[in-house]
């Protein structure tokens, strides 16, 4: 293959991205009185949420995220909530697990 047509082929190839991204954009446009419009997710404060990420139990906790993993592996735990493929922790019963534990 030529120099000039491997140019030509990457050129089309590089504008039709552009068009199908476009118009996914445009499809996931927000759109309010013809301008765009970021949504904006709500900030919640960890300590008001119900459920933890294993990064955010580890911050609120002071405890590893290694550690906290090692914990939830227990098939007894009942501070553990699996959605899908994410694992949660429910921050009220984990509160009450480290109230109630002198040693982990």
């Amino acid at each position: 293959m030529n120099r000039l047509h491997g140019n030509h082929y990457l050129n089309r190839t590089i504008k039709q991205h552009k068009r199908i991204s476009e118009k996914d954009s445009e499809y996931n446009k927000n759109t309010e009185g013809g301008r765009n419009v970021k949504k904006e997710v709500p900030s919640v404060p960890i300590w008001e949420k119900m459920n933890l990420t294993i990064a955010e139990a580890a911050a609120y906790s002071n405890i590893g995220e290694n550690k906290i993993r090692e914990l939830i592996s227990d098939a007894r735990c009942t501070f553990v909530l699996h959605l899908g493929n994410r694992t949660l922790i429910k921050r009220k019963e984990f509160e009450k697990y480290i109230g109630r534990t002198l040693e982990i």
